[in-house]
């Protein structure tokens, strides 16, 4: 027998063998319900990240509902940092966001949003979670945010962002919100979200309507580990 036939023989039977264990990521995929599933998510130190966004819950005029997006679903491991929504009207309306479960000092395992429709049609909400497989090592936060001018006019529609330093170190987002800072009340915010890709977000977004026209600054914010 060949070096060669050797080598690979001895490459087969360790595949075989890790296959049988459970340790190789084509035969044991972790993201079963992502698209690009034989993918894994990005790992640093604060260890692997992955943005999990749930189905479109319908929502009938004069109706409200919570939506979830669940962490545990991925990885039983896995545990929520913050989240967001996506909404298909412009009218963000309800009692609030909260993790899962809320209001108990249990481990959180994903995030819940809750929507009251108050239009005339139906709506479409869609929650979203920033979950992590906690790391043994020590990471830092670091806070970013910008304010942005919501200018006095009448249906002015924005996507107002804030990204996550890059340098000296690279740094991913683990959550994120924003702030009315005059607290203009027929604001309307339709998406509060991560920026970035899936499995590497790099910052926060917010969806903003002015309705009816009074200026104000929007002060969007992320949580950034390092």
């Amino acid at each position: 027998m060949s070096r060669l036939t050797k080598e690979m023989f001895l490459f087969t039977a360790l595949f075989i063998f890790l296959s049988l264990t459970g340790n190789v990521w084509i035969t044991k995929p972790v993201w079963t319900s992502i698209a690009d599933a034989k993918e894994k998510s990005v790992t640093g130190a604060v260890g692997q990240i992955l943005v999990v966004t749930s189905a479109s819950l319908d929502i009938p005029a004069g109706t409200g509902n919570w939506q979830s997006a669940s962490c545990t679903a991925q990885l039983s491991s896995m545990r929520a940092t913050g989240g967001g929504f996506s909404l298909s009207g412009t009218t963000r309306t309800g009692p609030g966001a909260v993790p899962v479960p809320a209001g108990t000092t249990q481990d959180p395992t994903g995030w819940q949003e809750y929507q009251s429709n108050i239009t005339d049609g139906s709506e479409e909400l869609t929650a979203i979670a920033v979950c992590v497989v906690p790391s043994s090592e020590p990471y830092k936060i670091h806070t970013a945010s910008k304010s942005w001018p919501v200018p006095e006019t009448a249906g002015w529609q924005g996507v107002l962002k804030v990204s996550c330093p890059q340098t000296p170190n690279p740094t991913v987002a683990i959550s994120g919100g924003y702030l009315d800072m005059n607290a203009i009340p027929f604001l309307q915010i339709s998406g509060s979200q991560p920026t970035g890709d899936a499995k590497n977000p790099d910052g926060w977004q917010v969806y903003v309507t002015n309705p009816i026209g009074p200026s104000t600054n929007l002060e969007v914010y992320a949580l950034c580990a390092e």
